[in-house]
């Protein structure tokens, strides 16, 4: 049932394991999650026998509640923001913990908390948070331990630009630039993730699981460095092509398997052990089964699963707005010739900076036109690098702000999960029908925040024509390349 429900956030993930960004393992993390639970799924002789449904109901109800309110409340609430945070996969933890709960009971969750707790990996937002200021500083330390060795051992030198080698062979040179993607990041967030789904398989103390993962992290970065080394080693000795066509292809892959092999074997002096032999969980089963009798239990998550199932497919529409791990596909706009829309070609009418006290001096606000007469659209476009300062001023703030008359507000879908505001205001030049909605786009590799405002006269087909030049924005050939591996890193 889980599989089901959460059956397009899973496919997702999947579909970036193959991306050369440090987040592209995060869609193992829910197999790694079972494979650790699988030793732990016996209930251990010395554990208390709880058979109380009720506190398994009282623990269990409000988690499965809060996962199903995150994939049907918050996607119409938040818009592009929810697949931007890929909040569906905060609630793939939440779920599995009531599941297991609601049907095997409490005793049954505290066994397995480290391998349910270890579906938070599967989260890409807090690596991102996490990554982001670790990526320059781990780069920069690569770099630089490279640059000292590659010299000592004769087989590159810096090229004076930020990670830029000359790599000599024979009588030619090529250059080399080791990148954020090959600076380790990618192999240390790879072990980071096996490493903690092997700490929960194994026993052993807190401090001593945290060691060896600390040890893990470090070997990983010094086989990253001797992985470099040897790359720009066989470069010189022979040639471009077999250095970067062959082994560069592969020995990221080799890092995190050599790693893993090295510190699986050293398990033991950090005090880790396997789990107990099957003969002592064979007493364990003679333990009284907490919860002998499930079948209403998963007859209600059953029932549970089905809207919630038919909500996450819903998600597909974020395809368009985000990637895997929600960075932004759409472009910005420009002052370039904007998109026809089922009124003819637009035209660029206005640039405005007095936006720029409020969303930043970055800021930039264009207006748009299309049609003539009763039939027109106006869009004004504004582009800021932080969407909160849109929740801070946003449009109804601004109009009430002047004194406009409001009335007949409502959200409506836009398209790609984006939710809009439709309301009525009245001005000194007569009333107006607007539709605004706040979508993240990709601005020269960087994330940025649109606020698309369409104003047309409130004439008859007006819900019509803004939907129609809604679509026409969305659907036009705006997307950005995907490529951007670490837009949001």
């Amino acid at each position: 049932m889980t599989a089901a429900v959460f059956h397009r956030s899973i496919a997702v993930s999947l579909e970036g394991l193959d991306a050369q960004t440090p987040l592209a393992l995060l869609g193992l993390v829910p197999f790694l999650s079972i494979a650790a639970a699988i030793p732990r799924w016996r209930p251990a002789p010395e554990e208390p026998e709880i058979h109380d449904r009720q506190i398994d109901w009282i623990i269990g109800l409000p988690l499965l509640v809060a996962a199903a309110a995150v994939l049907l409340v918050l996607p119409s609430r938040m818009s592009a923001t929810f697949w931007e945070w890929r909040l569906d996969l905060a609630a793939l933890s939440l779920w599995v913990a009531g599941t297991v709960t609601v049907v095997f009971g409490c005793r049954t969750l505290w066994r397995l908390r480290w391998p349910i707790g270890f579906l938070v990996l599967a989260w890409p937002l807090p690596w991102i948070l996490l990554l982001g200021p670790l990526l320059a500083a781990t780069t920069a330390g690569c770099v630089a331990t490279v640059g000292v060795l590659a010299q000592a051992l004769r087989v590159a030198v810096p090229a004076g630009g930020e990670g830029a080698f000359m790599v000599g062979h024979g009588a030619q040179a090529f250059p080399v630039v080791v990148a954020s993607a090959c600076s380790g990041i990618t192999s240390t967030v790879g072990f980071a993730i096996f490493g903690m789904a092997y700490v929960t398989w194994q026993k052993g103390s807190g401090w001593a699981r945290a060691l060896w993962l600390i040890t893990g992290l470090a070997v990983t970065f010094t086989l990253n460095v001797v992985r470099l080394l040897m790359i720009l080693a066989a470069g010189s000795r022979w040639g471009e092509h077999a250095a970067f066509r062959g082994l560069h292809e592969v020995f990221g892959w080799v890092t995190i398997f050599c790693a893993a092999v090295v510190m699986g074997l050293s398990a033991p002096l950090f005090g880790l052990k396997d789990p107990e032999p099957r003969k002592v969980q064979a007493a364990a089963a003679k333990l009284k089964v907490a919860v002998p009798r499930a079948l209403f239990a998963l007859v209600a998550i059953a029932a549970l699963a089905v809207p919630l199932t038919i909500a996450d497919g819903n998600l597909a529409a974020f395809s368009v707005l985000a990637d895997a791990w929600g960075a932004p596909r759409l472009t910005a706009f420009t002052t370039s010739q904007p998109p026809r829309t089922p009124l003819g070609p637009g035209s660029v009418i206005s640039v405005y900076t007095q936006q720029q006290a409020l969303f930043g001096q970055s800021s930039t606000w264009y207006r748009y036109h299309w049609g003539t007469g009763p039939s027109q659209v106006y869009a004004d476009v504004i582009t800021a690098e932080d969407g909160q300062v849109f929740e801070e001023y946003s449009e109804t703030a601004c109009y009430l702000f002047h004194g406009y008359d409001l009335s007949d507000q409502h959200r409506v879908q836009v398209g790609a999960g984006v939710t809009a505001t439709l309301l009525s205001f009245t001005d000194s030049d007569g009333e107006w029908l607007t539709e605004s909605w706040v979508w993240p786009v990709n601005s020269t590799g960087q994330t940025r925040w649109e606020r698309v405002t369409l104003l047309t006269p409130p004439r008859p087909g007006a819900t019509q024509r803004l939907a129609s030049t809604a679509s026409a924005l969305l659907t036009d050939a705006r997307l950005a390349p995907i490529g951007n591996d670490h837009s949001r890193v």
